[in-house]
C-alpha cells in the first residue's frame, strides 16, 4: 500500500500532555517554584486519543479486549502512585521534623528527602509508561481495523489519525527517557532545594510542577546531556566524514557510492548518531573501534545529500546484492519507481548495485540492522505480512542474526516497533517464534524508548508548527523499540566480522540502578 506526504494537521486533541511537556522559550535553567503540594503525573488519558468520529467507527468489543487491560494496568500504577506517595510524604515530614529537632544532620535529611524521590519519580514514570502502552495498542488497532476493512474511514482520516497518536507517543516517550535516565538528578536538585530552604512555607513533598520544568529542561537541547536530546557535534561529525571518505576513497575524491556522483556527497551514518554510543554497544556488544560503533567508518557510507536524507526517511533500504561481495538499493514505496512518480529521480537507483572505490566495506551488522529497523518502522502502517514481497538478497550474506545482534533483541524489536506476531516476527528474522517471549526487561524497554526518539529511518508525518519543544511537535522519527538481553543469548565481537583492532568506548547514559537487566 503507497504512503501518501501528509499535509499540516491541527494540534493534537491532548493538549495538557503537550503542555505538561512543552520546552520553555529560553535554554535556562529553571527557577524552582514556591513550596506547594501539587497533584503527582496522573494528567494523562487513561483512553485512547481517538478523535470523535474514529471512536464512533470503533468496534466496542474489539476496542474493550485491546485496550481494556492496559487501561486497567494504568490504574493500578496511579493508584501504586498514590501509595508511593503517601509513603514517601510520611518519610519526610519525619525527617523534616527530626531535623527541626536537632536530632539530624543536614545530609541526613537530605539523603531521605532524595531516596523518597527517587521512588516518587519511579511509580510516576510507571504511569507515563503505562500511557505509552496504551497508545501504541491504539495505533496497531486503528491499522489493523483500517487494512482488514472493518473501519469505513477514508485513508486521510487515518493518516491523520495516526500522526496524532504517534506524536502523543513521542511525547510520552521522551517525558518517559528523562523520568528513567535523569531520575538522579531530579531527585537531587528537589533534595538541594528543601535543604536550601529555612522558610514556613507549607511543606514540600511532591511538587510535579518543579519536576516537569526540570524534563522540559533537560530536553532543551542546549542543556541536554543525553544523546538522544543533544544536537549532533559539527566537528565530530566533519571527523566521521573524513574517516569514512579515507577508508572509502581511492587516490583523489570520494565519490557517491550509489550513483558515483562527486558533487555533494555526505557521510552517511548507517545506525543513526543519535542513538548513542552506551546504546550501541547494548545492541551489537562491545566495539573494538577506538572510534565506537557510531563514528567508525564501517558505520557510514558516502552518498549523495539527497540521497542520506532518503535514506534517513525509510525512502530506501539496503540489502545483499547478486554476488557474496554486493550490496543493493531497494527503494521501498512503488510508487516512486514508477515513470509518473512525482520524484522519478528514485527509478534510476531501484536495484542498483553499490559502488566502491576500494576494498573497505560498511560491516553488516549495521546494515542488517538498519534494513530491520526500515522495514519494521513501515510495517507498523502496513497490512501483515507486507514485507514478505521484499527481495531477499544472498541469506549467507546476512547469515544468522545472532552474530549480529541478540536474538532476543530482534524479536521483541520486530513485535514492539512493527507491531508483529510472533509466528511472523520469526519469520521475518529467521528465529524461533520463542525467542524473547519472557518479555522485556525495564533496562531493555528504556532502551527502546531511546533508540526510538533518535533521529534517521523515520515515518514523515508533518504536525502542526509554532511549537518551541521539538519532542512535541516535529515529524516522527525511527519508531524502533524495545530490545532485551537474554543470558544465553551471545552476540560476536567484531573481531569475528570485521578487521578492528582497537578499544571500543562506551558512555553511560542512565542511572547505576538500572544498569543490570531486570528480568
Amino acid at each position: 500500500m503507497p504512503r501518501k506526504k501528509l499535509g499540516k494537521s491541527p494540534a493534537p486533541v491532548d493538549t495538557a500532555a503537550a503542555a505538561r511537556a512543552a520546552t520553555p522559550k529560553e535554554a535556562q535553567r529553571p527557577l524552582a517554584p514556591s513550596m506547594h503540594v501539587t497533584p503527582p503525573p496522573n494528567d494523562a488519558q487513561t483512553t485512547p486519543t481517538f478523535s470523535p468520529l474514529i471512536h464512533k467507527k470503533l468496534n466496542p468489543t474489539t476496542l474493550g479486549q485491546v485496550i481494556e487491560p492496559l487501561i486497567s494496568r494504568a490504574s493500578a500504577s496511579k493508584r501504586n502512585f498514590s501509595r508511593v506517595s503517601a509513603a514517601s510524604g510520611e518519610s519526610i515530614r519525619d525527617a523534616k521534623a527530626a531535623k527541626a529537632d536537632l536530632d539530624s544532620t543536614d545530609n541526613q535529611f537530605q539523603a531521605i528527602v532524595f531516596q523518597a524521590m527517587l521512588e516518587e519519580i519511579d511509580a510516576g514514570a510507571d504511569i507515563i509508561e503505562a500511557e505509552l502502552d496504551i497508545t501504541e495498542a491504539a495505533i496497531k488497532l486503528l491499522v489493523d481495523e483500517y487494512n482488514e476493512g472493518a473501519l469505513d474511514i477514508t485513508s486521510v482520516a487515518k493518516e491523520k489519525e495516526i500522526m496524532l497518536l504517534e506524536k502523543r507517543a513521542r511525547d510520552l516517550r521522551s517525558q518517559l527517557v528523562v523520568r528513567r535516565c535523569q531520575k538522579s538528578q531530579m531527585a537531587g536538585e528537589v533534595a538541594d532545594k528543601m535543604v536550601l530552604d529555612n522558610s514556613e512555607a507549607p511543606l514540600f513533598v511532591k511538587d510535579w510542577s518543579y519536576i516537569d520544568l526540570l524534563i522540559s529542561w533537560y530536553r532543551a537541547p542546549a542543556n541536554a546531556t543525553l544523546d538522544i536530546f543533544r544536537p549532533r557535534d559539527p566537528k565530530a561529525q566533519d571527523r566521521f566524514r573524513a574517516t569514512v571518505f579515507k577508508a572509502y576513497g581511492a587516490k583523489g575524491r570520494t565519490s557517491c557510492c550509489i550513483t558515483g556522483g562527486l558533487i555533494d556527497v555526505a557521510a552517511a551514518h548507517i545506525v543513526p548518531y543519535n542513538i548513542g554510543e552506551n546504546n550501541a554497544t547494548y545492541l551489537f556488544g562491545e566495539s573494538t573501534h577506538k572510534d565506537g560503533h557510531i563514528m567508525c567508518p564501517q558505520n557510514g557510507l558516502p552518498m549523495l545529500k539527497w540521497l542520506e536524507e532518503a535514506f534517513d526517511k525509510g525512502r530506501f533500504t539496503i540489502i545483499p546484492g547478486d554476488n557474496l561481495d554486493e550490496w543493493k538499493v531497494i527503494v521501498l514505496d512503488e510508487e516512486l519507481t514508477k515513470e509518473i512518480a512525482d520524484d522519478p529521480i528514485y527509478k534510476p537507483i531501484h536495484g542498483k548495485a553499490l559502488m566502491f572505490q576500494a576494498d573497505f566495506r560498511p560491516a553488516r551488522r549495521y546494515l542488517y540492522f538498519a534494513h530491520i529497523v526500515t522495514i519494521l518502522r513501515q510495517q507498523r502502517y502496513e497490512s501483515t505480512g507486507w514485507w514478505k514481497d521484499m527481495p531477499p538478497g544472498i541469506p549467507e550474506v546476512w547469515a544468522t542474526p545472532g552474530e549480529y545482534l541478540r536474538k532476543s533483541a530482534l524479536m521483541v524489536l520486530a513485535r514492539r516497533v512493527g507491531h508483529m506476531a510472533p509466528k511472523d516476527a520469526a519469520e521475518l528474522l529467521g528465529v524461533s517464534d520463542d525467542v524473547g517471549n519472557e518479555g522485556p526487561s525495564r533496562r531493555a524497554r528504556l532502551f527502546s524508548d531511546i533508540i526510538s526518539l533518535s533521529p534517521g529511518r523515520g515515518r514523515e508525518l508533518v504536525t502542526s508548527e509554532g511549537s518551541e519543544d521539538p519532542f512535541v511537535s516535529p515529524g516522527l522519527s525511527n519508531p524502533f523499540s524495545a530490545l532485551q538481553t537474554s543470558g544465553d543469548d551471545d552476540v560476536n565481537t567484531e573481531d569475528e566480522e570485521d578487521e578492528e583492532d582497537e578499544d571500543g568506548k562506551e558512555d553511560g547514559e542512565e542511572d547505576k540502578e538500572d544498569e543490570e537487566d531486570e528480568d
